[in-house]
């Protein structure tokens, strides 16, 4: 008799320390809900303010160029640009002379099988 006592009060003792536990655990997972929220809730401390890029459309110095190229480089890491996206950013960008070369360089790709520009290198070898 004195055995089942002793086991139902080490099963008592068990059931209560895994209760507590298991408090614990749901306190923890409300405080890491409450961090989450807090996190993804539009706290935008850690955002860096990009700047407005500027259009380019001649280059009056070969510097003038390569100013719009590391400008657009920078954007691109800041603002976390992905690759596939870079060349058509870029010539969002582009104005006068510069578009119009661009809009007939396209046209030229599809009708004389000229490559088509897809890389922000291929952009840039271009542009140079």
């Amino acid at each position: 008799m004195k055995s089942v006592v002793r086991d139902e009060s080490l099963y008592i003792s068990l059931v209560v320390e895994l209760s507590e536990r298991l408090e614990a655990a749901k306190e923890t997972i409300v405080i890491l809900k409450r961090a989450v929220t807090n996190i993804s809730s539009g706290v935008s401390t850690s955002k860096s303010k990009v700047p407005e890029l500027k259009s380019f459309g001649r280059a009056t110095s070969y510097n003038e160029l390569e100013n719009f190229l590391w400008d657009m480089e920078q954007y691109f890491s800041v603002a976390k640009i992905s690759v596939v996206k870079q060349v058509n950013l870029t010539v969002m960008y582009l104005r006068g002379d510069v578009k119009l070369w661009w809009r007939t360089r396209t046209k030229e790709d599809l009708s004389v099988g000229c490559p088509k520009i897809e890389t922000w290198d291929h952009l840039k070898q271009e542009l140079k």
